[in-house]
C-alpha cells in the first residue's frame, strides 16, 4: 500500500496535477501515522474503516485501486498493474 501511494504522490508532483485520490484505511491513527512517514505520501483525503467494511472494499487485492467514473468502477488495478498512462487515460476521459 505505501508503494502505490508513493506511485500515486509522485504522479502528481511529476504531473502537476490535482488527482482525485482518496484513501480508505484500516487500523487507528498510530498505524496511519506510520503510513503517511512510510510512504511519504501526500496527505490525500481519507477515512479509517472497520476491517469488514475494508477488505470488503478491497476485493482481497491489497492494495485495491479503483478508477471511479460517477461512482461507478471503471478500472481496478494493484500496484504493479498500475502505471503513468493508466492514470492519464482515464483522467483524459472525463
Amino acid at each position: 500500500c505505501a508503494f502505490a501511494a508513493k506511485k500515486l504522490s509522485l504522479f502528481q508532483k511529476n504531473y502537476t496535477i490535482s488527482l482525485p485520490v482518496y484513501y480508505v484505511f484500516w487500523g487507528d491513527d498510530a498505524s496511519l501515522k506510520i503510513f503517511w512517514e512510510k510512504s511519504e505520501s501526500y496527505h490525500f483525503p481519507h477515512q479509517i474503516a472497520q476491517p469488514d467494511v475494508f477488505f470488503a472494499l478491497s476485493g482481497n487485492q491489497l492494495p485495491a485501486i479503483y478508477f471511479l467514473k460517477n461512482g461507478i468502477i471503471q478500472a481496478k488495478h494493484g500496484y504493479r498493474t498500475l502505471d503513468d498512462k493508466d492514470i492519464q487515460n482515464f483522467l483524459s476521459e472525463k
